[in-house]
């Protein structure tokens, strides 16, 4: 009986340590078991949204491709970097990431220095690098990855990719 009792008294932390293991895994990695985020460094992003606090919708995808910017506005993560074109410059940054949390934290971005002769329809390339580099916060929703950020004068802002 003796036995028992401390066996017991042994298996409860083993079991709570076992539950909060599983509950953590299961909200970051999907149902093959592989990090959340994993999914996201795995494609190029395109810019599809941006989205400013009272849903103002500064940029859509379809705007950018009317105006011959299809291709403009990407965003690739590796394990330590992320990088992509804006208009018109290429840009990187290393970046931290806490998956538990879904928090991102991007440092300066490093740009090319081509001069642009054009600005899409509402979103200047500027304030793109404000946002990225005021990023806070990560979100895998469905097959859009939303990054949170903070304009310049601290309005909460969204940049949906697809």
């Amino acid at each position: 009986m003796k036995i028992q009792y401390i066996l017991l008294i042994l298996a409860i932390p083993l079991i709570s340590l076992f539950t909060v293991s599983c509950a953590g895994a299961s909200k970051n990695t999907d149902k093959a078991g592989r990090s959340i985020f994993s999914n996201i460094t795995e494609k190029e992003w395109s810019l599809i949204k941006v989205r400013v606090a009272d849903n103002e919708t500064l940029i859509d995808r379809e705007a950018l491709t009317k105006d011959n910017a299809g291709d403009l506005y990407t965003l690739k993560f590796d394990a330590n970097f992320l990088s992509g074109k804006a208009e018109p410059n290429t840009y990187s940054a290393p970046y931290t990431i806490n998956e538990a949390e879904q928090t991102i934290s991007i440092m300066p971005m490093r740009t090319t220095l081509m001069a642009s002769f054009r600005q899409s329809v509402g979103l200047a390339e500027h304030d793109y690098y404000t946002y990225m580099n005021n990023a806070y916060k990560w979100e895998f929703a469905g097959n859009n990855l939303i990054l949170h950020s903070k304009t310049a004068d601290g309005q909460n802002v969204q940049l949906v990719f697809e």
